[in-house]
């Protein structure tokens, strides 16, 4: 007989994985915004306090360095949607 998750222990597993899809999606719309650099490894969302985040976009450097290409502070809706960021994302690739 399978075991029951708890009420709280399950509301805690749908908000991380809330919070798991929309830092996805916030670094997939950043990304999309600024395009792909050369050499991109990858996009670190972190979450600062509730809806505003700071994005940090990585590369590789020639010398086997691995440095911060791009950062932005971004403040999102409810549904992960970008509404503002500083600074402002322009497409560069």
């Amino acid at each position: 007989m399978p075991s029951k998750v708890p009420s709280d222990d399950l509301a805690e597993l749908e908000q991380k994985a809330h919070e798991s899809r929309s830092k996805e999606l916030i670094g997939k719309t950043v990304i999309s915004l600024l395009g792909t650099p050369s050499r991109y490894l990858n996009t670190r969302v972190q979450e600062v306090w509730p809806n505003h985040y700071r994005v940090n976009v990585y590369v590789s450097h020639p010398v086997g360095h691995v440095i911060v290409a791009h950062s932005f502070f971004v403040t999102t809706d409810s549904e992960a949607n970008i509404l503002q960021s500083s600074p402002p994302i322009k497409r560069h690739y």
